[in-house]
């Protein structure tokens, strides 16, 4: 229960994927946000006039073929919260085939341990213990010790396609790793349309379709305990010269939060690819009707996931990703600079600062997978 003095007469949250649904959603089942009232703003109009339907933003980081639902993870909280999540997934959140429990297999180079502490098999390793430890019953998960055994798991033919030398681009050759079958995949574009339905079936939540362009601040209060002058957040204007004013806003926009608030101290949006290869009916004939197993190799950051329901096969590769530079204006929250950031222009004082960061293309441009990015994910296929 939380405690009265915490609970906000009115909360704003900005962003309706999957973080800002969540956090609506269990605000309308927590009985001690039952008379607050909650508003979710967004830039995509999901209900269509016609026929009602909600309908998936195709420039959101959440609109996707799928996301590995797992507990694989080197960190222990995070394992722990990703067992719970499978529960959910397992009974109606993964119902109507929005889950499939394909299995996940985690491989690396053997004796790969120097691109992080947690990177290569080092990352096998830990997720491997932290799995084994999560789950009780081991049942389900197998070490791989060598790529014989991860062809025979994967239901790829590895050993058959792929010369048994390791090289920079084909990192599954003379790889061990191991297979967790409780893990899967979730269809991510048909659960974000659920967890919609189910936000507004609570009918406790404004859903209002803007585009959020400022943050609204109250003026600065000078105290002892705060020498600098902060201002809290108020709410946020909108494109259209809307306000909209809450006790309490909470920014759930994913890679478009910096647009909002400068986060360059603490981190950047950053573009992965993501490459998709539709396979023929022949083809989609070899596979089990759930899919292989989603397969990551901790060493190179590649991973496949698939077929999925429209017999697509993804493939991505995970890496320090790629910038796109835009200058924006910021509404100041009155905190001073800090060393290094030396593209704003304005001073704590003044109610707005002209900043670099980076931020998602808004899809009016089409954008080919960068040379690098294809021929990694073509010769983690091969």
């Amino acid at each position: 229960m939380a405690p009265a003095d915490q609970v906000q007469a009115s909360i704003l949250i900005v962003g309706s994927g999957v973080f800002g649904l969540s956090t609506a959603y269990a605000l309308t089942q927590d009985p001690d946000y039952q008379n607050t009232e909650i508003y979710l703003v967004d830039k995509w109009q999901f209900e269509t006039s016609q026929s009602g339907d909600p309908l998936v933003n195709p420039t959101a980081s959440s609109t996707d073929t799928s996301r590995i639902v797992r507990f694989d993870y080197t960190k222990g909280p995070y394992a722990d919260l990703g067992a719970k999540a499978l529960e959910k997934w397992r009974g109606d959140w993964g119902a109507d085939r929005r889950f499939s429990q394909s299995g996940y297999i985690l491989i690396a180079r053997d004796g790969d341990t120097e691109r992080l502490s947690t990177g290569g098999y080092n990352h096998v390793t830990l997720a491997y213990e932290n799995a084994i430890r999560v789950a009780g019953d081991n049942s389900k998960i197998e070490l791989l010790n060598s790529e014989v055994e991860i062809e025979r798991a994967s239901g790829y033919p590895i050993t058959a396609t792929v010369e048994r030398v390791s090289t920079p681009n084909s990192s599954i050759p003379l790889s061990k790793g191991y297979i967790n079958r409780n893990s899967g995949w979730a269809d991510a574009a048909a659960s974000i349309q659920y967890l919609r339905a189910k936000v507004t079936a609570a009918k406790r939540v404004r859903i209002i379709c803007g585009t959020a362009q400022k943050l609204l601040y109250s003026s600065p209060v000078e105290s002892s305990q705060q020498p600098s002058p902060r201002r809290k957040v108020d709410g946020i204007l909108l494109a259209s010269g809307e306000k909209i004013f809450a006790s309490q806003t909470i920014l759930a926009a994913g890679p478009h939060t910096p647009g909002l608030t400068d986060l360059r101290a603490a981190c950047e949006a950053r573009g992965q690819v993501i490459s998709y290869l539709k396979l023929t009916p022949a083809e989609l004939a070899h596979f089990p009707g759930g899919g292989n197993p989603c397969m990551m190799d901790a060493s190179s950051g590649l991973f496949v996931v698939g077929p999925d329901r429209e017999g697509y096969i993804k493939i991505t590769r995970d890496s320090k990703g790629y910038r796109n530079p835009v200058r924006v204006t910021l509404a100041s929250d009155g905190r001073p600079e800090l060393p290094g950031l030396d593209n704003a222009k304005g001073t704590e004082k003044e109610k707005e600062k002209d900043i670099e960061t980076s931020l998602p293309w808004d899809g009016s441009l089409t954008i080919d997978i960068p040379p690098d990015g294809e021929a990694d994910c073509r010769a983690f296929l091969r």
